[in-house]
């Protein structure tokens, strides 16, 4: 009967330190996400870069919010009856006449008034 000796290296057992055990991981992860084909994404290898795209889009966000706002109230100030003026009333006065105030006043009724 003759001796055989298995040389295939898959049925030795071989002491295996931690660190290549380790590598033997990480090698087997890396050929299952190729199997998957997926790309993997940036924030997982960058963690702080997801944060630091949100923090940006957030200050864009209310700048043009802001800007938004500022209009709407502009245009809201002229669409109220509080721009338009309806009557002036004089009192206190006691240098000047009030037929002099109100003759001498630059408005036209229902004219908008900034």
């Amino acid at each position: 009967m003759p001796f055989k000796l298995d040389r295939k290296r898959s049925n030795r057992k071989v002491a295996v330190t931690p660190w290549e055990k380790y590598q033997n991981r990480q090698e087997e992860r890396e050929k299952a996400a190729k199997k998957q084909k997926r790309p993997s994404r940036i924030g997982t290898k960058l963690p702080r870069l997801k944060h630091q795209k949100h923090r940006r889009l957030l200050k864009r966000m209310s700048i043009l919010v802001g800007i938004f706002l500022v209009i709407l109230l502009f245009a809201g100030y002229f669409a109220t009856p509080i721009s338009h003026i309806s009557k002036i009333t004089v009192t206190g006065n006691r240098v000047v006449k009030t037929s002099t105030v109100e003759k001498n006043d630059r408005r036209e009724n229902g004219r908008f008034n900034l």
